[in-house]
């Protein structure tokens, strides 16, 4: 005999209470069979309905931890992922120890000039009794590279940066989108300190500045100017003075 039930929030046809074609029946049989008047509603009946239901709230029980398990793993997995990777990342820089700054023996220079060696890498400041502090710098790709003499004009500590209009002409793509400036801090390409290079009282358009690339020094890679890894800059910044001389061989 077929009867209707609500059951599961509507109304549903089910065959036989005991083995109801809807899924929210049996866990709902005990009360729908003493609604609907159902002769045979035993105790055993309604003793095997109970623990229907009882197995049907341990199985989702047993899926939400399952879930809850699953969520977590992927989450620890991700996060050691993630470390891994960092660490890989740090470990994967090093720079090698002929750009660590260091006093080397160099003359021909009055102390206080800087003297670039864009060939080496290298960037001397010079000091009295035939001693410089050198240390390992990037420098211009071929044709972009300042050559010469000039003075620091001007410096600056987490310094802005625009790029050139020969710049944005060479590489539009690259360059265009920060025509109007990017405003100074770590993901500046001018890193934390930048000392301005002037000739003749104008700005030449290049520096000797820091990086957030730190893997370019010792490579002939940036636009023209002289960047140093932003700790050796920072140390570089303190040691001179405004209208220092800048030799750029």
């Amino acid at each position: 005999m077929r009867q209707r039930l609500f059951v599961g929030g509507s109304w549903q046809r089910c065959r036989n209470l005991a083995l109801c074609c809807c899924k929210f029946c049996r866990r709902c049989f005990p009360l729908a069979a003493l609604l609907s008047g159902w002769p045979q509603a035993s105790a055993k009946a309604l003793i095997f309905a109970s623990q229907q239901v009882k197995l049907t709230e341990d199985q989702e029980v047993t899926q939400m931890k399952r879930r809850e398990f699953i969520f977590l793993a992927g989450v620890s997995t991700f996060l050691a992922t993630t470390s891994r990777s960092s660490a890989h990342q740090a470990r994967a820089f090093r720079l090698a120890d002929r750009f660590q700054p260091q006093f080397v023996a160099f003359d021909g220079y009055a102390p206080g000039t800087i003297v670039v060696d864009p060939r080496n890498h290298f960037l001397y400041l010079a000091m009295p009794r035939g001693r410089a502090l050198r240390y390992g710098v990037g420098v211009g790709k071929a044709g972009l590279a300042f050559r010469g003499r000039a003075i620091i004009g001007r410096k600056e500590k987490w310094p802005s940066w625009r790029p050139t209009a020969n710049m944005i002409r060479r590489e539009p793509a690259k360059y265009a989108r920060f025509a109007t400036g990017v405003p100074g801090g770590p993901g500046n390409p001018l890193g934390a300190r930048a000392m301005y290079l002037y000739r003749d009282g104008r700005d030449t358009m290049y520096r000797i500045h820091g990086t957030n690339q730190p893997q370019s020094i010792g490579r002939s890679v940036s636009n023209g100017c002289i960047r140093m890894l932003n700790e050796h800059v920072k140390d570089l910044y303190e040691r001179v003075p405004l209208k220092t001389k800048v030799v750029v061989l």
